[in-house]
């Protein structure tokens, strides 16, 4: 095993004491509120706008292009709604999901 490695899993382990504390954290975000104003409620409208009028490449809101942002979180709030059905849980899973990886890397990268 190279040293990196070494490290590497070394660190990854020093993560897991904190998983159960973040876990707990994280059911927090997604049950406790509904969407967020704003932000995770444009994002909603989008996601819904695109799933309704059947556009699966580009995101619209209110009928018109929405050109603002990348259209990979709708596409991947598209694939959940596919396969869990179409609710408000799933955006918030997958921002939390977004989150976690955040964390990872920037431990990582630290």
């Amino acid at each position: 095993m190279t040293p990196n490695a070494y490290r590497r899993s070394e660190h990854l382990r020093a993560l897991w004491p904190w998983l159960p504390l973040w876990t707990v954290a994280a059911l927090l975000a997604i049950f406790a509120h509904g969407p967020m104003p704003l932000f995770s409620t444009r994002a909603l409208a989008v996601a819904w706008e695109m799933w309704h009028g059947h556009h699966w490449l580009v995101p619209y809101v209110n009928g018109q292009p929405y050109s603002e942002k990348a259209p990979l979180l709708f596409w991947m709030i598209h694939a959940g709604w596919a396969v869990f059905g179409v609710s408000d849980v799933w955006p918030r899973v997958l921002e939390v999901g977004f989150g976690a990886t955040q964390l990872v890397l920037v431990s990582t990268i630290a």
